[in-house]
């Protein structure tokens, strides 16, 4: 279950910071 958890966490925490890129990507293309 512990596992899972962590499993779960790290997936999160993947999609967080493909946002976050996704992000920077559109204010980049927002300031050009």
């Amino acid at each position: 279950v512990k596992k899972m958890t962590v499993y779960a966490m790290l997936d999160v925490v993947k999609k967080l910071e493909e946002a976050r890129l996704d992000c920077k990507l559109l204010a980049l293309w927002l300031l050009i």
